[in-house]
């Protein structure tokens, strides 16, 4: 159990911020500075701030080629002071979805009080996972200022240990300006504990010196079970389910199950992670969200002995592990997921920094 506390209005744990802030960096200057003070005076809080509509203009804006979010940096800068918040939007309150809006609440707040709500069961004890993500800073002539690469590790049981920031010294892109990294330390610096196997995912292409790098890092680390794999949508492939009634073969009222795996070669598969799932109800099929055709993930395995069946098991399996959704049935894995997100919440940290390490700070 859990103990919530929620404090009166009035009370020196409710503070608020002028109603008219002058500009959007003042906002949010100002609400960091209250939620730190709130932190520093009441350890192991989680702050919750609400903005109201009138502050909608003041999320995000752009200019001069430069953008500014007011949540990452909100919560980059509570990662620096190591407390956790929620941030809770007007809009939020007013939505007719009580229910929905209260589980995810309820699931958000305790994950942020440092509690596990689930864990994944059958993944191999002894690999690690790992998802990487970059963040590209632009400046005010639109020129690549900054490439931050975010790896995200995970254990077993899906639980995240730790992330690590690193800046990519010289950035290269490839012809679909998607950078790559050449550095062995944003790996392997990241474990305290190596263990046998690591599968590393992202979306974007392995280039010949990353997989040289990273298997060459790892190999004299001691790790020689290496599976890098990409994972992207395919929108040009649509399918539709078949069932057989009578010893007839027909067309499915529903779209593919969830958790098809389709082998296209030894190293590429088709994933459904989104598609028709069991009903509570006995003998009934139910498909979250009920439109479209749902597309599937593309698999491309760049390097590594990992069969696809398994690798398609650890990424349905991940689908899962992502506690700021209340939605069991996720397109990405939380290993793309979290790493891209989080990316960008860093951009607003120097990689000299040394934020807080764990998911819940960042939620």
């Amino acid at each position: 159990k859990t103990l919530l506390e929620i404090p009166d209005n009035g009370t020196d744990k409710w503070i608020n911020i002028e109603d008219t802030p002058k500009d959007t960096i003042s906002l949010a200057q100002s609400i960091c500075h209250k939620a730190g003070c709130l932190a520093d005076k009441y350890p192991g809080i989680v702050v919750v701030i609400y903005i109201p509509t009138a502050w909608s203009q003041h999320k995000q804006f752009k200019h001069d080629g430069e953008s500014f979010d007011l949540h990452n940096f909100i919560k980059a800068y509570a990662a620096q002071r190591s407390f956790t918040t929620q941030i809770i939007e007007e809009k939020t309150l007013n939505d007719p979805m009580v229910c929905e809006i209260c589980w995810w609440l309820s699931l958000a707040l305790f994950v942020k009080a440092m509690r596990t709500p689930w864990a994944l069961a059958n993944l191999d004890s002894d690999t690690a996972y790992a998802g990487i993500g970059y963040s590209v800073k632009t400046n005010s002539k639109g020129k690549v200022d900054i490439v931050l690469g975010c790896s995200h590790i995970y254990n077993a049981k899906g639980q995240g240990l730790r992330y690590k920031l690193s800046k990519v010294e010289q950035p290269q892109f490839d012809r679909k300006k998607n950078p790559h990294i050449t550095i062995r330390e944003l790996f392997v610096k990241s474990m305290d504990r190596l263990p046998r196997r690591v599968v590393i995912h992202k979306r974007t292409p392995f280039q010949k010196d990353e997989i040289e790098g990273i298997t060459h890092a790892l190999t004299q680390a001691g790790i020689k079970d290496i599976d890098l794999i990409t994972i992207n949508y395919e929108y040009n492939a649509k399918f539709i389910a078949q069932k057989v009634y009578n010893d007839n073969i027909s067309d499915d009222s529903y779209p593919v199950s969830r958790g098809t795996c389709i082998k296209l070669s030894s190293r590429n598969a088709l994933l459904w992670t989104h598609g028709v799932v069991p009903s509570i109800r006995e003998r009934r099929r139910y498909y979250p969200g009920g439109r479209c055709i749902p597309a599937p993930l593309k698999i491309t395995k760049y390097y590594g002995k990992g069969d696809l069946p398994t690798i398609a098991a650890e990424i349905i399996g991940f689908t899962k592990m992502n506690w700021n959704n209340t939605q069991f049935d996720r397109k990405f894995p939380i290993t793309i997921d979290c790493s891209r997100n989080v990316g960008e919440i860093l951009k607003y940290v120097s990689p000299e920094q040394k934020p807080q390490i764990k998911y819940s700070f960042y939620m």
